[in-house]
């Protein structure tokens, strides 16, 4: 085999820098993870104390509980990066750095097996787009490097049987069991044992021969232990809980998500021949490691990128084995002048790639946080799963939180279920408060997630960042407005002096988010105008936020001009449940039947929108309608008649006169007529994602 001339040399040397380049770019982009805020101070716990961290101090609902596992390793470099750089620096040094180690090995490792201009070109183009496709900033990045070493040992002990060979198989995968995702170790350790016991096989060795084997692969499961907490990957692997795969999307089958991992398709025709490298080979070693990678990534899609990758170390490794030195000239032009032109090509498709990438961006409370600080809080926040692990880093010690992306480390399934539930469920939110004695809840900025906030008669909002909503027990900034922002349909004329005091609050406020105070001043406007429906119809023409055209269609609707009202609720961008069927209830005024249906159809397709009983009433009400003028679907009425039939089993009867504008804040179906800021009406806490 033949070591690459001068030029293949200078070739490989460009096209390493062309793929690092676009890789500092894009790694230097924000991430859409929020789990390394907590890997952060759970590493900043690691190097203060110098002591192991075994219980949990961030969330107040599992305060002193045991952890299972953390991947310490990880912990400590990304926390000490952070500090040293700042998190946009820091974060970025990690991803590239680990991009430019792995580039490094799988290139060496193809080097030393002496491959071929191609064949190098080949791995350094796929790492480019295998490390580009899973950008977190998380511990699964630094497995790539584990898995690419352990081929380096993998080819060392089957090549080189001896106890030098063993101790350093031991060693490596105790350290990687004190990393994170040592189970891919396991498999290909595997793998490399059935080689060894083949070879053993057809050489007919004695059974002493089989001793360094069989004890060496005693002390590899043994290596599973050797981490701070005993917890070892094969043990934790057959224990772990099948049900995260239901919430937690990395953990789901790949074809339950192909959209995400359509750009490894192409890659993934690395397995096809890859295997039939290895039968031709009769590495039955190899043949294990990809079947079972493989196989494990069809069900778990987050194993993909490391079955890939390991497809890959394979395949460099074999096609060096059947690459022969030639003496043709004409071979050796078409491979250094063929990776030439592949090489332009690749530069400028990864100039595009560069150009035009944007990442998924974890909107995280920043400004939410700034303010919690600012304003001196402190205490227990009830929060979505989403961004716990960012408020344990800010304003965690101020705040503790409820729960975070700690999942199966510390959380159960049927808490993490519970917990998730909370933000649809007003009566989960209340006892959780109460429980846990929370004075601070955190929402995603919508408007279902308002009302319940409200619903719990306990919180009110206080402040609005660019996606979250922050509620306080005590005395809120905007207890009035942030009332109307979730149920504009139960706006009363005696907010008007509490929302212009809000207004003045909030103009003071910083990091506010300008949507909100541009919804303030529609309030206000509406509030002061002297001939409300003109003022409506005036605003119609006129950029606003999503918040103020949604209050000013249900103004709209309950000053009768339907046909203005439908306009408005046609012009939103984010809907409620109440908002389609507001829109039919604007359409059969207006005698516009099958517009009626039309809508009611698209509102039984929703999913993820909170389904309140008030809405099934609505929803029966109006197809109650259609029914009597005789024009309502068999389709739709087979679905009002298991509505009322549901209706009934809950001792709620339908009377055709309550249609009306009010029924939409629940007058009428209230035990009470009295309305209060907290109380609206008691069929709230009866809802699903579900008609």
């Amino acid at each position: 085999m033949t070591a690459l001339g001068l030029r293949q040399t200078i070739l490989l040397a460009l096209l390493m820098i062309s793929v690092s380049s676009a890789l500092f770019i894009t790694t230097s982009q924000e991430t859409p993870t929020n789990d390394v805020y907590w890997h952060i101070k759970v590493g900043e716990q690691l190097v203060k104390t110098g002591e192991v961290p075994r219980v949990d101090s961030f969330s107040f609902s599992h305060l002193g509980e045991p952890v299972k596992v953390y991947p310490l390793i990880f912990d400590a470099v990304i926390y000490l990066l952070v500090d040293t750089f700042g998190y946009e620096s820091g974060s970025h040094a990690y991803m590239f750095g680990t991009f430019l180690i792995l580039l490094l090995l799988v290139c060496h490792f193809a080097l030393r097996r002496r491959a071929n201009l191609l064949t190098v070109s080949l791995a350094v183009i796929t790492v480019g787009l295998l490390y580009n496709f899973r950008l977190l900033v998380r511990p699964e990045l630094g497995i790539y490097l584990f898995i690419a070493f352990s081929f380096y040992l993998y080819r060392r002990t089957t090549e080189n049987v001896n106890w030098k060979s063993y101790t350093l198989n031991f060693l490596f995968l105790a350290l990687w069991s004190s990393y994170h995702g040592a189970i891919v170790g396991y498999v290909i350790f595997f793998g490399m044992y059935i080689d060894i016991g083949i070879k053993l096989l057809k050489d007919r060795s004695p059974l002493r021969n089989w001793l360094g084997p069989v004890l060496s692969g005693v002390a590899l499961l043994i290596a599973g232990y050797c981490n701070p907490y005993f917890a070892h990957p094969l043990i934790e692997q057959f224990t772990f809980d099948p049900r995260w795969t239901e919430v937690i999307q990395e953990y789901r089958s790949i074809f339950l998500q192909f959209g995400p991992y359509l750009g490894l398709g192409p890659l993934s025709l690395f397995f096809i021949f890859g295997i039939m490298l290895s039968v031709k080979a009769k590495e039955y070693g190899y043949i294990f490691i990809q079947y079972v990678l493989f196989a494990t990534a069809i069900s778990v899609s987050r194993m993909l990128p490391y079955a890939i990758l390991a497809a890959l170390m394979v395949i460099i490794d074999l096609l060096t084995r059947h690459d022969s030195p030639s003496k043709d000239i004409s071979i050796e032009k078409f491979r250094t002048y063929g990776t030439a032109l592949f090489f332009a090509f690749f530069t400028v498709f990864l100039g595009i790639v560069a150009a035009t990438y944007r990442p998924t961006f974890q909107h995280n409370p920043h400004e939410l946080a700034n303010y919690f600080l600012a304003e001196g809080y402190s205490g227990n926040i009830i929060n979505p799963y989403s961004i716990g692990g960012y408020l344990i880093y800010r304003p965690h010690p101020q705040a503790m939180v409820f729960f975070d992306g700690r999942s199966n480390i510390l959380y159960d399934f049927d808490f993490f279920q519970e917990a998730n539930e909370i933000n649809m469920n007003s009566t989960l939110l209340k006892e959780a408060a109460l429980k846990y004695q929370a004075d601070f809840l955190v929402m995603p900025d919508a408007y279902d997630g308002n009302r319940n906030a409200y619903a719990s008669g306990l919180y009110s909002l206080d402040f609005v960042d660019n996606q979250h909503l922050l509620y306080v027990r005590n005395d809120a900034n905007f207890r009035y407005s942030g009332f109307v922002y979730g149920s504009p349909y139960c706006w009363k004329n005696e907010f008007n002096e509490a929302i212009a005091q809000e207004q003045e609050i909030a103009e003071t406020l910083k990091g506010l988010n300008p949507q909100y105070l541009e919804f303030l001043h529609t309030l206000v406007q509406y509030a002061n105008s002297a001939e409300s429906l003109q003022f409506i119809r005036k605003q119609r023409e006129k950029p606003a936020s999503n918040a103020s055209f949604r209050f000013l269609a249900y103004q709209a609707m309950h000053h009768g001009d339907f046909e203005l009202a439908y306009a408005y609720f046609a012009s939103l961008i984010n809907f409620q449940s109440k908002d389609y069927l507001a829109a039919a209830y604007s359409k059969l005024m207006l005698n516009d039947f099958p517009g009626v249906e039309d809508v009611l159809r698209k509102t039984l397709d929703l999913r993820g929108v909170i389904v309140e009983d008030a809405d099934r009433v609505l929803m029966v009400l109006l197809m109650q309608r259609l029914l009597q003028e005789g024009v309502l679907s068999d389709d739709l009425d087979s679905i009002y008649r298991q509505l009322t039939n549901y209706l009934k089993s809950i001792n709620i009867v339908i009377e055709s006169h309550l249609l009306d504008t009010t029924i939409f804040c629940g007058q009428g179906l209230a035990q009470s007529e009295t309305f209060s800021i907290g109380q609206l009406n008691p069929m709230i806490p009866r809802h699903t994602l579900k008609w």
